[in-house]
């Protein structure tokens, strides 16, 4: 506590004499479209005297609340970051506190799939089990599907049936060849779009 204490008194006196060290997040810094479970980076530049450490936070509503990233973390400029599952397309990163503080330029998107913005959580049909070793399954809840696709977490599609081998019911799909790890099931039916996140073991 007498550390944090002094090293406030410092950050405050260095502020009085303009010199206190400035904080400017360079990523995300607006625009960006971040995958839930992709691994990114979160960076920052710093000038003059800095402290040692640093809190990083973001937000999903423009910066009217906060969630914490990590409460202390070193002031090196970067910080390795899996993105949590809060979809949102009004988030920022905030890093720094008192007078070191910055927050991104402007909004950035963290997305549960990337380039199908009209996905949707829905009922279309049953997606199991995760995770999932060989074969998926796909039960259709009363809807005509039309297409299930598999996107890896950096959005690459891996995987496409389509409505001609679709049956009306329950469909199995082949992912015996896929690599272990987190997936996203995109299922389309004649009514709409379903969006399901898996796990594929090995």
């Amino acid at each position: 506590m007498k550390t944090k204490t002094t090293l406030s008194l410092l950050a405050a006196l260095l502020f009085s004499f303009g010199l206190s060290a400035k904080i400017t997040v360079t990523s995300p810094n607006g625009g960006e479209t971040w995958m839930v479970g992709s691994n990114q980076t979160i960076t920052w530049t710093v000038s003059g005297i800095s402290l040692s450490a640093v809190p990083i936070n973001y937000s999903t509503d423009g910066g009217s609340s906060w969630i914490v990233v990590i409460a202390s973390t070193a002031n090196s400029g970067s910080y390795a970051w899996t993105i949590p599952n809060t979809p949102s397309t009004k988030c920022l990163v905030r890093v720094g506190q008192g007078n070191e503080i910055d927050q991104s330029d402007a909004t950035f998107v963290i997305s549960l799939s990337t380039g199908i913005s009209s996905a949707r959580i829905g009922s279309v049909a049953d997606v199991y089990p995760s995770p999932a070793k060989g074969t998926l399954f796909i039960k259709a809840n009363g809807d005509v599907l039309s297409s299930v696709e598999l996107f890896d977490v950096t959005g690459r599609k891996v995987k496409r049936v389509g409505a001609e081998l679709l049956a009306a019911e329950t469909n199995t799909i082949d992912i015996s060849a896929l690599p272990a790890g987190v997936y996203f099931v995109i299922v389309r039916s004649n009514e709409g779009t379903q969006t399901k996140k898996i796990s594929i073991l090995q």
